[in-house]
């Protein structure tokens, strides 16, 4: 593998040819039926990775929801999983950032906890920025600038986005309705991704372009994915794999919850008060 800049020293910048290598793994489900195929396919899963970080040139690694299946662990033993999944990466050498997702918090694994155990490890670049006294806001809302190949520049050329989607049920408690946990982005880090973005603009002096990456996709990806936007040539539609009620979670029919976090993206993809937001990444459906 080229020798890429991916150090781990919490600093991500560009190559000298301009270009940014990311590799998303995202539902990689480790600890799914501990007693059945569960460790044979933690060990495929593994494989496969180490093969992917092995041939492709990778600066930073993704890992977009459901690192780990809670809801098939123990209590004592859930965040144990997080080693294995992290294991190939760091055998690579190089750093990663998670978005959490709905199987990683369930009555038997906090995603609380699942933080608190990848932060012991060098590599992981995941942050809490969004403080709540409320568990509600969940874990991996933060945001990771990119800077340019010149050393030392202090001016970001790029920023990855992370948001918290929540699902699945409350830590310590029944795998029930009553128990269940939303499906979404919380409104408050809407709000926060609004303001911190207008900040880094107004603090840099420029509009500086964006990606997200969050797990559950947004209540108008299916509606976006089946028409054409306002301009067919840059927006055609999504590929030919219909998001499907597994892939949003949520019920089918339309509800407001999520429309504070779809209002801040689409102020985002615009020059307006905050930067531009090129691309989304979501995962769910497998």
């Amino acid at each position: 593998m080229p020798n890429l800049r991916s150090n781990l020293n919490n600093r991500l910048e560009f190559m000298d040819d301009g270009t940014f290598h990311i590799t998303i793994f995202s539902d990689l489900h480790y600890g799914e039926s501990p007693s059945g195929n569960g460790p044979i396919n933690d060990a495929k899963t593994a494989r496969v990775m180490s093969s992917v970080l092995e041939h492709e040139p990778t600066q930073l690694v993704v890992l977009n929801g459901d690192l780990i299946t809670g809801d098939g662990t123990q209590a004592h033993n859930s965040t144990d999983y997080l080693d294995k999944v992290v294991a190939p990466i760091v055998k690579a050498n190089l750093p990663w950032a998670s978005a959490y997702g709905n199987h990683d918090n369930q009555p038997r694994l906090s995603s609380h906890k699942v933080f608190e155990r990848e932060k012991t490890y060098k590599g992981s670049m995941t942050q809490n920025m969004v403080l709540s006294p409320s568990p509600n806001v969940g874990v991996t809302n933060y945001y990771l600038p990119v800077y340019g190949a010149s050393d030392g520049q202090d001016t970001p050329e790029f920023i990855l986005w992370f948001f918290d989607s929540r699902g699945g049920y409350g830590y310590g408690g029944p795998s029930s309705s009553e128990n269940k946990r939303p499906d979404w982005v919380d409104k408050s880090v809407a709000e926060w991704f609004i303001e911190t973005d207008a900040k880094l603009k107004q603090q840099y002096g420029k509009v500086i372009p964006s990606l997200a990456f969050f797990h559950i996709p947004v209540n108008a990806a299916l509606a976006f994915q089946l028409h054409k936007g306002v301009s067919p040539s840059k927006e055609p539609g999504f590929n030919k794999e219909v998001v499907t009620a597994q892939g949003r979670q949520y019920p089918q029919a339309f509800e407001d919850w999520d429309l504070p976090f779809m209002a801040g993206h689409l102020a985002a993809t615009t020059t307006g008060t905050i930067g531009i937001l090129r691309f989304i990444f979501y995962f769910k459906q497998h």
